[in-house]
């Protein structure tokens, strides 16, 4: 397009003050690159090496052929998993899943997760065994019940 640009100029003026902005735009990544890019950075472009095109690699074309063009579909799924976000996701669940079993019991009137009862602890001091196993002495309030304990609410019935 820049060259049929230049061709459609009439005047020699014209051209070389086209030509002249070409070069700009056509440098201006050039231009951005040598302003803000770091040291390091222009070190690994200039050592970066062109790429050559292995020749032996016909078996795995005929390999890919007969596969019938799977060996390349599946090595592009692997290539384009996002393989730290499937890392994160699943820790995630692990963690959630670890919580509501430690922490909720399923209701079996609703067959939904509610909080487990809680209760008051016997003492403020919590030594190493408290901290690895999690488990704490509790005590119950004057009247022997929890101090807190989930209740399904009754669903309002239209009148």
């Amino acid at each position: 397009m820049g060259f049929r640009f230049l061709m459609d100029t009439a005047g020699i003026i014209d051209l070389v003050l086209g030509a002249m902005a070409m070069d700009f735009i056509l440098t201006f990544d050039e231009l951005i690159m040598e302003s803000f890019e770091a040291t390091i950075t222009k070190t690994i472009m200039e050592r970066i090496e062109g790429y050559v095109v292995d020749q032996t690699d016909e078996a795995d074309f005929l390999e890919d052929a007969q596969s019938g063009g799977r060996k390349v579909k599946w090595g592009a799924i692997w290539l384009a998993t996002p393989r730290r976000l499937l890392i994160v996701l699943t820790v995630l669940f692990i963690f959630v899943h670890l919580y509501y079993v430690a922490y909720c019991q399923v209701d079996p009137e609703t067959n939904s997760w509610a909080s487990k009862p809680l209760k008051l602890p016997n003492t403020t001091h919590y030594g190493l065994k408290n901290l690895i196993t999690n488990m704490v002495p509790s005590a119950k309030d004057e009247n022997g019940e929890d101090i807190w304990a989930w209740k399904p609410v009754e669903p309002v019935k239209p009148a």
